[in-house]
């Protein structure tokens, strides 16, 4: 059976020798014929090349003698491995040709798997320099062989800067400069010892060439080492160029906080900042590369779908050559973040190169501030139409009441309507005193904060209700957390509507009203909890609504509104969080988290803008 890894590998290289002058022609060790460098008749069997792939010796159109003679020559090579001569003639577009062929062994892992022929047309040559006359003797392009002890055997310069080494007997290490010599040792040992090939770049005579060590090897040795020379110098001056715009981005772009690609048309990644690494992590080289590292962990900002790669800009960008824009969201390891992408395409460069500038950035922050933003634009709204509408009604009252003052004489009727100014002005300020401290709840930065003693603040709040209510409200305590680190005010701001509320919204129908307060343990805090057997709510009519200020849900009592809406301000500023459970009848209950104060912490930056 062939070794068809080492054979497909070895069919390659020889396409790629389409460069020669002769026609080369490989056969593995069954008989058939599998890689040549070019259509040519100009090989042993005289058929041309494109006809024999995948077709054994033996089943060739051609004369049995020289089936023969070339079996014989393979076997023989095969077998005591080592290089062969023959000379053929050939017949192509009606002439005769003589060619000369040189058969040598191919082995892998000690073992011989096949034979190369390379032909040339000629005078019949003999002897172990005949391949080399007939493989680079005639070739434009440069070469030097050397054998084991890098010393020059032959050379064919095409290339002024080389003459430097076209020193036939000497040896071409010491014909190097020192660093260039210590580079070219270590590929010529490692070509030798591992029989493959070996590049490098070197400077000689003003340019710059690519030295290419290729292992010439007699029986399972290699004895020689052939050394193509290709003239770099416009690469080597576009490299130049492009690591000089590479350089300039580094200065540029190191701290930036985008992650920033330069990316060449044809997909390769020529640049990429430090930032970039914490959007694709993997040193990918290639934009195909960088496709296959984030597949999986791309979605859609709209409808929260999974992505592919190909839909991001920078692929559809190099398809057309033109900008694009884009938002599009990113699975990180520190989570799902919204990122900005910008494609540009550069100006070409002097190589005729096009690059694309590729930005990404990080707007999850800046998304969430717009969508805050939002929300308190709402909620200013709302606040102006609700406080337009509260105040409407009790200055049109005061207006009336004062022109009827105008027009009365009446002592009596005057003391009366004044009354009533002086109700409507009370009015007035209650409404101006919630707007006050609606707007410092929400304005807030940072508070002082204590120890605070629930039961004191409940009862507090209970001797204010008294007050208000003109009679008693029956509340019951169950403290299980009996303190907090909070801001005092805040504390009863929260209780002190809580408890209103429920005392306010009894149901009539009820002979006894209940109203439950109790302060449970929490991470980092405490649940507090106001339950009590009143007329109750229907969320799904008012849940919307229930927060909102200056929304009044019953026409039970006085009030401006603003009550739940302090309380649901205040306790999300530290971090809180408020529930409610109500249903028409049986009560309400208020569950709300109330974070601890650290002593280090910045509170109230919810509303900061």
């Amino acid at each position: 059976m062939r070794t068809l890894s080492f054979l497909e590998s070895y069919k390659a290289k020889v396409e790629a020798m389409d460069i020669l002058p002769q026609s080369v022609l490989v056969m593995d060790k069954e008989g058939v014929f599998f890689a040549s460098n070019r259509s040519s008749a100009l090989n042993p069997t005289g058929l041309r090349s494109e006809f024999l792939m995948d077709i054994a010796l033996n089943l060739l159109p051609i004369h049995d003698q020289r089936k023969a003679e070339i079996q014989n020559i393979t076997e023989q090579v095969i077998e005591q491995k080592t290089v062969a001569y023959h000379s053929f003639e050939v017949s192509e577009h009606g002439k005769t040709h003589v060619i000369n062929t040189s058969f040598t062994p191919l082995f892998h892992e000690g073992e011989s798997v096949g034979v190369l022929m390379s032909s040339e047309v000629g005078e019949a040559k003999n002897g172990p320099f005949a391949s080399w006359e007939a493989l680079f003797g005639k070739s434009n392009e440069n070469y030097v062989c050397v054998n084991r002890d890098k010393v020059v055997l032959a050379t064919n310069f095409k290339t002024s800067a080389l003459r430097s080494l076209d020193q036939v007997g000497a040896s071409l290490d010491g014909l190097l400069m020192d660093e260039d010599r210590t580079v070219f040792n270590a590929a010529f040992a490692s070509c030798i010892e591992s029989a493959e090939v070996r590049r490098f770049d070197v400077p000689l005579g003003g340019k710059w060439f690519t030295f290419t060590l290729s292992p010439w090897t007699e029986a399972n040795l290699t004895t020689h080492v052939v050394i193509r020379m290709d003239d770099i110098t416009t690469l080597h001056n576009t490299r130049l160029e492009e690591e000089g715009r590479i350089a300039l981005l580094n200065d540029a772009l190191s701290g930036a906080e985008e992650g920033v690609f330069l990316i060449h048309l044809g997909g390769r990644i020529v640049f990429r900042n430090q930032t970039s690494y914490h959007f694709v992590a993997s040193n990918a080289q290639h934009i195909q590369d960088l496709m296959f590292n984030l597949d999986g962990h791309l979605f859609d900002l709209e409808s929260d779908e999974r992505m592919t790669p190909d839909s991001l800009g920078i692929f559809k960008s190099l398809d057309d050559q033109s900008s694009r824009k884009q938002q599009f969201g990113l699975e990180t390891n520190s989570g799902r973040k919204i990122i900005e992408s910008n494609v540009q395409p550069l100006e070409r460069s002097s190589s005729g190169g096009l690059y694309f500038l590729w930005t990404i950035r990080d707007i999850t922050n800046e998304m969430e501030q717009i969508a805050d933003l939002k929300e308190a634009n709402a909620e200013m709204d709302n606040f102006v139409r609700a406080a337009a509408h509260d105040l409407r009604a009790p200055v049109s009252v005061v207006y009336n009441l004062a022109k009827l003052i105008e027009g009365s004489d009446d002592p009596n009727r005057i003391k009366d309507l004044g009354i009533k100014i002086a109700s409507a002005a009370k009015q007035l300020t209650s409404i101006f005193q919630s707007m006050m401290e609606l707007a410092e709840s929400r304005q807030a930065h940072t508070r002082s904060y204590e120890i605070v003693p629930f039961e004191d603040v409940i009862r507090e709040v209970k001797g204010t209700l008294i007050d208000l209510n003109k009679g008693a409200c029956p509340i019951f305590m169950d403290l299980e957390e009996t303190e907090i680190a909070y801001n005092r005010a805040f504390l009863r701001s929260i209780i002190y509507n809580l408890l209103n509320n429920a005392c306010k919204y009894r149901d009539p129908e009820k002979l006894e009203h209940r109203v439950d307060i109790r302060v449970l343990s929490a991470t980092n805090g405490v649940w507090l909890e106001v339950q009590d057997n009143g007329v109750g709510m229907n969320l799904k009519k008012v849940g919307r609504d229930l927060f909102q200020p200056f929304r009044r849900l019953s026409t039970v009592g006085e009030g401006s509104g603003v009550g739940l809406s302090l309380v649901k301000n205040f306790a999300e500023k530290n971090g809180g969080e408020i529930h409610v459970e109500s249903e028409p009848g049986v009560g309400t209950t208020f569950r709300v988290l109330l974070r601890s104060y650290k002593p280090d912490q910045q509170q109230y930056e919810l509303f900061e803008s």
